[in-house]
């Protein structure tokens, strides 16, 4: 079951209150994807992972807490207009602003989380050009993250995921063939992404979907 309520939030950038609605609680019954977007219901609440300020147009989980941005820098062209990407969905305009936000701030780990979400919501529009295009703002970012990471296990398989699903068949197999992980569970998941690399295959699979495959 999924909750939700209003509540009145001051924004950190310029100070206006606004009501915004709060995701309280939802759960997730299902298998995730490969590039770990939760099932439902969790998976339909996306519209509420972030607020926008209806006055400045921050866009934030929390607008009330802090960032370097400020309203003459959201009152630019090139950020009220996604640099003039043509997004068919509204939601995957407003992750791809708070990407912006966040390269500004230098937080390459929400970045990273945000633009994946861009990606989703384009996947959700059919918006099939766009979808890539976000899939390869997050390949932008992901080396640096699984540097910083003493077990990049998760970011890594991930990363397989983005450059298969951007069509990027040869460059997936060139990095990641030879490669074993320490749980059973991720190398089969590993294994059925080079297979489906070596098909140009570009779907969305899901957990399940490698579990079925090795029955």
């Amino acid at each position: 079951m999924t909750t939700m309520y209003q509540e009145t939030v001051k924004c950190y950038v310029c100070g206006k209150e606004s009501k915004q609605t709060v995701l309280g609680s939802t759960n997730s019954f299902g298998s995730q994807d490969l590039d770990l977007r939760p099932p439902e219901m969790m998976r339909g609440t996306m519209e509420y992972w972030a607020h926008e300020c209806p006055y400045c147009g921050y866009i934030a989980k929390n607008i009330d807490l802090g960032t370097v941005v400020t309203e003459a820098w959201l009152a630019r062209v090139e950020f009220i207009n996604a640099n003039n990407i043509e997004f068919e969905s509204e939601l995957a305009k407003r992750c791809y602003k708070e990407y912006l936000i966040n390269l500004e701030d230098e937080n390459k780990y929400k970045a990273f989380a945000v633009i994946l979400y861009a990606a989703w919501a384009c996947d959700d529009a059919q918006d099939i050009g766009n979808a890539v295009l976000c899939r390869n703002l997050a390949l932008d970012l992901i080396d640096e993250l699984i540097e910083k990471e003493d077990d990049p296990s998760t970011l890594m398989l991930q990363k397989i995921d983005l450059l298969r699903r951007s069509n990027q068949f040869n460059k997936a197999l060139e990095e990641f063939s030879g490669i074993f992980m320490e749980q059973d569970l991720l190398q089969d998941i590993l294994d059925f992404q080079l297979e489906k690399a070596k098909n140009h295959d570009n779907a969305c699979y899901t957990v399940e979907d490698v579990k079925k495959s090795i029955v």
